[in-house]
Formats: structure tokens, sequence, C-alpha cells
């Protein structure tokens, strides 16, 4: 196991169950017996989200407050967190409450086992309604179209990464196209990855920030991605490594 975790959780008007989602994530890492940090990032909250992670920061050692004055999208919050972290392994998942977090240990120890440098949940059972159902598979379809990605769930959280496969990446996404760069990233240095299978639970608070904004800009950016010279996230400027990118 890893020296160190550090585990960032994104918070964006979660007032009503932040204190709930920080409690489960230190008490799951708690139980895996290794050195972890939670960088919690208050991402331009409007309520007062920012005031309990205050209070929960005077209550637990391992957790840390990052803050984003204006949200500037999900990618940017984690990119926020991710900069701060001081673990070997460090890795990222929603703050409200849809991933249990003892998949993280889970996906740790696959790590440990297979040799993987970037590891993901694969949601297996999703309590999202048809149209995010529907959403999602049509992204997994393209991301396997267009970059042959051998994986169905793009978007699975959590995701963790070795700090060596972490500087590689050079990571710059600041919506939602960040799970799709480090897949991306990780094919193109020749990185394995691998994936636990998960539970994907139902919102309890709080409203999901995906919009029909958030499928048009993913869209765009997977088209640049994809078609564009100019190269917006450096694909073409990293180098594989000796042997193929594997899928464990």
């Amino acid at each position: 196991m890893p020296a160190l975790v550090s585990l960032v959780l994104p918070f964006y008007n979660e007032e009503a169950s932040v204190a709930k989602v920080i409690s489960d994530v230190h008490a799951a890492l708690g139980k895996a017996g290794v050195s972890f940090e939670i960088i919690a990032v208050e991402n331009g909250s409007r309520d007062a989200t920012g005031e309990i992670l205050a209070e929960l920061e005077k209550q637990y050692k391992e957790l840390r407050i990052v803050h984003v004055r204006v949200n500037q999208g999900f990618g940017y919050g984690i990119m926020q967190g991710l900069s701060v972290c001081a673990g070997d392994i460090v890795g990222f998942m929603p703050g409200d409450g849809q991933v249990d977090p003892s998949v993280v240990l889970e996906i740790l120890q696959r790590m440990e086992d297979t040799g993987a440098e970037v590891g993901k949940a694969r949601r297996v059972v999703h309590h999202d309604g048809w149209q995010r159902r529907f959403i999602s598979r049509s992204y997994n379809l393209l991301m396997r179209f267009l970059f042959g990605l051998p994986t169905d769930d793009t978007n699975g959280h959590p995701k963790l990464l070795t700090r060596r496969a972490y500087s590689a990446m050079h990571l710059r996404s600041h919506d939602s196209f960040l799970d799709a760069e480090i897949l991306l990233k990780a094919q193109r240095l020749g990185v394995r990855v691998c994936e636990v299978n998960t539970k994907f639970h139902k919102r309890e608070t709080g409203r999901s920030t995906v919009r029909l904004t958030t499928c048009v800009e993913f869209l765009c950016n997977l088209m640049q991605a994809r078609f564009q010279r100019e190269d917006p996230w450096g694909l073409n400027k990293l180098s594989a490594s000796q042997g193929r990118a594997g899928q464990c």
C-alpha cells in the first residue's frame, strides 16, 4: 500500500450532505491501514457548504480545505485540489454521496495487485433516470469508437493515479472532460488502467449539476480531442512508454 493517499472531494452547494460525506470517507479511509489526507474543495458554493467545511476541518486532522471563490466547473475544482495533494497516490470522487467511499480501498488493492498506475470505478448499477443513462452510454460509445478506449464507463469514480502517472499527464481540463482526458492520456502514455465494479447510488440531497450545456461542452471537447490540430489537451506531446496500455 502507498505511504500516503490523497483524495480530492469537490463540493458545490452541498450543505445538506457535506458533513455525512466527509464522515463516511474519513471512516472508510481510516480502515485502510495507510496514511491519508482528504482535500475538500469548496467549489464556489452559494450556500453554507464553506462554513460547514470550516467546522469539520477542526474535527478531522486529515482534512484540508481548498476554497474556489467562483465556480469554474467540475474539472477546475478537482485540479485545484490535486495541485495541493501530497500523496503517493492522488485521486478524486464527487462529493455528492452517490459513490461508496469503500470503493477507494478496492481500487487501491487492485492497483497494487496488477501494477496499474490508474485505477477507477466502473458503475454496474445505476440509480439515475433513463436520460442520464442514455447520455452516459452515448458518451462511452463515442469514446470507444473515436479512440478505442477499452472501458464502458469513462466517467466512473473514484479515479486514482500514482504520483508518477499524474505528473506525466499534465492535466488541463477545467470541466467534465477531465475524466476523459485522464483515460486518453493513460492510453497515449502506455499506462495500465484497472477497474473495480461498483454501484452508483441515488442522490439523497441537493441537485445534479449536469445540464444540457454540460453535454454540449463534452461533445465539443470530444471532437476537439479527436480532430482539432491545435491539440488543446497536449495529447500529441505525450510519448507512449514501452509496451501497450492495458485494462485490468
